[in-house]
């Protein structure tokens, strides 16, 4: 791996999406409790509002998660990916978090997929919001990119087993869109 994380603008992408339609296409979307796979975590841990994208419905939105995920994988990462498996609409609210964690499930024993990369679209400006910092534990990560990080339509590419978290949100609303990549099993 060259490097732990990639993080960029969209306004840097060749893409037909602009900011303004995908937050078009989040607004559409049923809004639920955040969980952890079918279980619900306890508010200390995580508490956010997120809605799932219908592959077939969004396919220009799946397209372009493929699109960040494969030039920054061939960059940067080298894994075996084979396809983007979901993504999440987010809205952390007032008080709103999710504790350290990482995306990737390597117990389910059911699966012969792991998800290897883990994108993040910030949808929020950073005056709309205080708190709700993404944070990947790394300390060059606290020192190099919290501000930019905070900027409407920077997008994070990171390895889904690396530990990150959104710290509490203390005013206003932060929204963002992650998808996973998956493929088979590491090896």
């Amino acid at each position: 791996m060259r490097a732990l994380w990639w993080i960029n603008n969209l306004t840097d992408v060749d893409t037909n999406l602009s900011v303004e339609d995908i937050e078009k296409q989040c607004d559409s979307l049923i809004l639920q409790d955040g969980m952890v796979g079918s279980s619900q975590l306890p508010s200390e841990i995580r508490s956010s509002k997120v809605g799932f994208f219908n592959r077939h419905k969004s396919k220009d939105l799946f397209d372009l998660f493929w699109q960040l995920a494969l030039e920054r994988n061939k960059s940067a990462f080298g894994f075996d990916i084979e396809s983007v498996e979901n993504i999440q609409y987010t809205i952390y609210n007032e008080n709103d978090k999710y504790d350290w964690h990482i995306d990737t499930n390597w117990a389910n024993p059911d699966s012969v997929y792991h998800r290897k990369i883990s994108v993040v679209i910030q949808l929020s400006n950073p005056w709309e919001y205080e708190g709700g910092d993404f944070e990947i534990e790394s300390e060059e990560w606290q020192t190099d990119n919290s501000d930019f990080v905070k900027e409407k339509g920077t997008y994070i590419v990171f390895p889904s087993f690396l530990r990150h978290r959104v710290t509490p949100v203390t005013k206003g609303t932060r929204k963002s869109l992650i998808a996973w990549v998956d493929g088979l099993h590491f090896r």
